[in-house]
């Protein structure tokens, strides 16, 4: 759930949509962090 949600949060501030799978999620979000 948490891993979701801050994808929902890092998608909407940078105006990107949700259209990674779960297995991505958490290394999208660190290379973008």
């Amino acid at each position: 759930s948490m891993g979701m949600i801050a994808q929902m949060v890092i998608n909407r501030a940078m105006g990107i949509p949700i259209t990674r799978p779960k297995s991505v999620t958490t290394e999208w979000i660190k290379n973008k962090v």
